[in-house]
């Protein structure tokens, strides 16, 4: 399954190895809470539970409805 990638960089914090390994993890947990799941609210719901303090929730639920609309 596809999964955008819903955050941007928080400013401040330089491209590095880490900031890019985060990124693929958190592509692979959204990837992973998708197939899990049966509906937008239960995917959201899912990956704040991992993720509380990423920056841009907004985007998060709007890709999950538009995985699951």
């Amino acid at each position: 399954m596809a999964a955008g990638i819903e955050e941007t960089k928080a400013c401040g914090r330089e491209d590095n190895a880490k900031i890019i390994e985060e990124t693929r993890q958190y592509i692979r947990d959204f990837d992973r809470n998708a197939q899990a799941s049966t509906n937008a609210t239960e995917l959201y719901d899912k990956m704040l539970e991992v993720y509380p303090n990423r920056i841009n929730p907004g985007a998060l639920w709007a890709l999950a409805r538009a995985l699951f609309p």
